[in-house]
């Protein structure tokens, strides 16, 4: 009886990701993807939660720091002044001087969540009206803000599952995929209600 039991479970669990996989195949045919967005450019501010010192970030903040895009802000967001990621972030900054970047200290006192605490941190000092939030293993392409852009000038509100972007190496793919298979899922079982990704853009 109680292999059967395991069996089932682990049919539907079977059943889950294969429907995922396909409507993850499905996002991907349809996305559409230009080498430069002709929409508006409007100022964006992005935020970026750091924590800790992950491989490879270094080089993810120096790549979101040099943006294809003419009015934007990039604030890193850290709760302890002691966290490694804060020299790592001013590093960043010191190798791309011209852009326009600061370290955001603290949290929001009402937030649970420690991620969501700090970006809510960072939210209250934002300059701009659009807010991308991203997570700082994202290594973007230059176009990335443009992309985000060329998303919201249709939309209050606008994310991207992990894979869109690339992530390096093979278990950071095969992660990333198992990650698009339930975020699209989710989004579709809710009907739209529901945003979760590496980015999120909001108007």
């Amino acid at each position: 009886m109680i292999g059967w039991v395991v069996l089932g479970i682990a049919g539907v669990a079977l059943l889950r990701q294969i429907l995922g996989l396909a409507c993850l195949a499905r996002y991907l045919r349809r996305a559409k993807v230009a080498s430069i967005p002709k929409g508006e450019t409007p100022p964006i501010s992005l935020l970026k939660p750091l924590y800790g010192e992950d491989p490879g970030v270094l080089a993810n903040l120096e790549a979101t720091l040099r943006q294809n895009y003419p009015d934007f802000e990039v604030l890193f967001l850290h709760e302890r002044q002691d966290d490694p990621a804060a020299a790592i972030a001013d590093e960043a900054m010191a190798r791309v001087p011209h852009a326009a970047a600061r370290r955001i200290l603290g949290r929001d006192p009402e937030a649970k969540n420690p991620k969501v605490a700090v970006v809510l941190r960072g939210e209250a000092v934002a300059k701009h009206g659009i807010v991308a939030v991203a997570d700082s293993d994202m290594r973007p392409d230059p176009l990335y803000l443009r992309d985000i852009a060329n998303g919201l000038a249709d939309a209050d509100a606008v994310s991207f599952v992990p894979v869109v972007f690339g992530m390096g190496g093979l278990w950071a793919r095969l992660g990333g995929l198992l990650f698009d298979t339930e975020a699209v899922l989710t989004v579709l079982l809710r009907r739209g209600n529901a945003m979760t990704g590496a980015t999120v853009g909001i108007r």
